[in-house]
């Protein structure tokens, strides 16, 4: 029953006005709240004399949109590890992949001295390889993991 088509659309276009409402809602609350009527005004017709649209535009906005885009590619990460292991419950922390990227960034700072954000970012992608490399390497060696091309199809079709 829940897996018809009208209870799939329902549920989705109930996430969809569920993320524009905390949208909206992270625009409006911090230090200063904001009604939503106003927050709706700062978007719809901004006005850099007043204070309100000024934080929401200057500060607010950015933090909400990078959330979104950061929660839409944690998503795809979570999708392509799930292909990749054809395990459903797979994540990139369960893979040691967090744990990965984090070894290298500490190792960074504290051998080699690196202090800037992209210096970070950078050893964090390298750690995230290394251990997802190695992940996939030791399924390989055991017979469980299957070439990157069949697993990847699902998510492409």
């Amino acid at each position: 029953m829940l897996h018809s088509p009208l209870y799939k659309f329902i549920g989705l276009i109930s996430l969809i006005m569920a993320v524009i409402l905390l949208f909206l809602s992270s625009l409006a609350v911090g230090q200063t709240s904001i009604p939503l009527s106003e927050t709706w005004e700062a978007l719809i017709q901004y006005d850099p004399d007043n204070t309100n649209h000024l934080i929401i535009g200057t500060s607010r906005l950015s933090r909400a949109v990078i959330s979104i885009v950061i929660g839409m590619n944690l998503a795809l990460a979570g999708v392509f590890v799930q292909a990749l292991t054809r395990n459903p419950l797979a994540a990139p922390d369960l893979l040691g992949i967090n744990a990965g990227a984090i070894f290298f960034i500490v190792f960074a700072i504290t051998w080699l001295e690196v202090s800037s954000l992209s210096g970070y970012m950078w050893f964090a992608f390298l750690g995230a390889a290394v251990a997802g490399g190695t992940v996939f390497f030791l399924e390989a060696l055991a017979g469980m993991a299957s070439p990157p091309s069949k697993s990847f199809l699902p998510v492409l079709h």
